[in-house]
């Protein structure tokens, strides 16, 4: 009985542990590698190495609507880092950050004002970083006027939403 207790005491140590004879995959450059202190899952996340595994880690982290199981810390804070990795690495590819958008969303509703066919202003994001959302019921060749593409180099697009009524 004392052996099989050993044992499975051993097996659990183990279980808990990096088997330092596995073979490590090296994905390359990456925002979160395996031994980063926030990775629950001691894998890579979020490979660089290309500027097209850049865009993709943009596009993939802007998808999550929460902290995904292997990370250790907020949505936000993963967000950031993968946007900070990728300006860094790639300054050809723009990316937005939330601060950005919440000065543009403040400038857009003061100039804007409040016009009928406002439905409101939000901040958004996408795989090109955060943005300011325009809700409004329909789209007219009036609102795409009044309407900039961009505020202080941040996209503003439009959605609509149809008739909001309280419930």
């Amino acid at each position: 009985m004392t052996n099989l207790l050993k044992a499975a005491t051993l097996f659990a140590k183990l279980a808990g542990e990096k088997d330092p004879k596995a073979k490590v995959r090296n994905r390359g450059d990456c925002v979160f590698p395996a031994e980063h202190p926030k990775v629950k899952d001691n894998k890579d996340h979020f490979p660089t190495t290309s500027e097209s595994q850049a865009r993709n880690a943009l596009a993939r982290a802007s998808q999550y609507s929460k902290v995904p199981p292997w990370y250790s810390g907020t949505l936000q804070s993963l967000v950031s880092a993968v946007q900070r990795k990728v300006r860094s690495k790639y300054k050809g590819i723009e990316v937005t950050d939330f601060k950005q958008a919440l000065i543009a969303k403040t400038h857009l509703r003061s100039s804007l004002g409040r016009p009928k066919w406002l439905r409101g202003i939000g901040v958004g994001l996408d795989d090109t970083g955060y943005f300011v959302k325009i809700n409004v019921n329909t789209i007219t060749s009036e609102i795409r006027n009044a309407v900039p593409r961009q505020v202080n180099q941040v996209s503003v697009k439009l959605d609509a939403v149809g008739e909001i009524v309280a419930q």
